[in-house]
């Protein structure tokens, strides 16, 4: 067993070295949600949100604020807060972010467990490089879903041994989503849309990978053919918003379109549970939350056809025997498809969607922060299993 674990048997300290971290994040929030032997320290490389502050499992938190992904002072920062911390574990999510420090890690003698989140095809050529360069360095290699295991380059796959990728879905917290209370008045009077208004709900950042501009083009041909009723709100900031909202005035959709920016997941859930049908388009994805949670809402859902939507559908399938969601995916270069299902969808009395029972035990949040605590915990043992 290692030296550690023997020495202080208490708690297991865990570095999270991210790009930049927002109080939302999938590692913030997973280091708030580590049961009683797991701390955690946040680090943010580049410049974050500072609202951030220790508090539950999280023991620390800095922002180092660098230019350079290879400054020499940025590297001496984080030797330093391996050593005050006496880390235990290291936790890499992004390409560059997680490149050096997982060089540093090999140099320090701490294991680390790398998450991959998307698809590699979906990373320019340097980081798809750098980081399948040092990926194998990583003690233990997560992926979120099926087709991000799968997206991995044959030249990758030569630098890995095959039993070092795992796969450990992301979940869902449904206690906070079932929290969140349905008020479609409100919804209505806050974006002020008529009261007989179809409202359709995409969550993402406003980036190309979201195509939320194919969403614009789908509510322009409802209008044209006098759907005039559907309404639009994307919730979610990025470097597209310019666009997107010049594309609403070519389009003369401002009376059809609202886009907030970012609110507080809270805020999230209750516009999910009030608005009609939740659309995702995207054109690649790791393992989408926001999907998840619309599962759990238990709010109608149209998406892409793309892999990692279909291996959620294959899960529920093989899980539960449920092929209700395998319906919802749609051909993401047919506008026309997704037209005449937004349509039939207008005409439903009953809407048709997958047992939120179902979503929540499949998708189980508490199953996705064990099964990392369960990774940690062999990985300072040097005993890892994989599935």
């Amino acid at each position: 067993m290692n030296k550690k674990l023997l020495r202080r048997n208490k708690f297991i300290r865990v570095m999270h070295v991210l790009n930049t971290y927002t109080s939302g994040s999938w590692a913030v929030e997973l280091a708030e949600n580590y049961n009683s032997y797991c701390r955690a320290i946040i680090v943010s490389l580049r410049k974050a949100e500072p609202d951030i502050r220790p508090h539950g499992s999280i023991i620390g938190v800095h922002n180092l604020k660098i230019r350079s992904y290879f400054g020499i002072k940025y590297i001496k920062e984080l030797i330093k807060l391996i050593d005050e911390y006496d880390v235990d574990v290291i936790h890499t999510h992004h390409n560059f972010s997680g490149a050096l420090i997982r060089i540093i890690a090999k140099f320090k003698g701490v294991p680390v467990v790398d998450t991959e989140h998307n698809i590699h095809s979906s990373f320019r050529f340097f980081a798809r490089l750098i980081n399948g360069i040092t990926l194998p360095l990583s003690d233990v290699i997560v992926c979120v879903s099926p087709s991000v295991k799968q997206s991995f380059f044959k030249w990758e796959l030569k630098l890995l041994k095959k039993t070092k990728i795992h796969v450990i879905t992301n979940g869902v917290d449904f206690t906070r989503v079932n929290s969140a209370r349905r008020n479609r008045e409100a919804l209505l009077k806050e974006y002020d849309f008529p009261e007989n208004s179809y409202v359709m709900l995409n969550v993402g950042m406003l980036i190309k990978q979201k195509n939320q501009m194919f969403l614009l083009e789908i509510i322009s041909e409802l209008k044209q053919q006098e759907f005039d009723n559907v309404r639009l709100i994307i919730l979610g900031e990025g470097d597209l918003r310019r666009e997107l909202e010049s594309k609403i005035k070519v389009l003369k959709l401002e009376d059809h379109v609202r886009m907030p920016g970012l609110v507080p997941r809270e805020k999230v859930y209750e516009v999910l549970k009030s608005s009609n049908l939740f659309v995702l388009p995207s054109l690649w994805e790791g393992l989408p939350i926001a999907l998840l949670e619309c599962l759990v809402a238990g709010t109608p859902a149209l998406v892409s056809d793309i892999q990692s939507h279909i291996d959620i559908a294959n899960i529920i399938r093989s899980s539960s025997n449920d092929t209700s969601f395998e319906k919802t995916i749609l051909c993401i270069n047919s506008a026309c498809d997704w037209v005449e299902h937004i349509k039939a969808k207008l005409n439903e009395d009953v809407p048709q969607c997958v047992s939120p029972t179902i979503v929540q035990t499949i998708f189980s949040y508490n199953r996705m922060v064990q099964d990392y605590e369960k990774l940690y915990e062999n990985c300072l043992r040097r005993d890892v299993k994989y599935r």
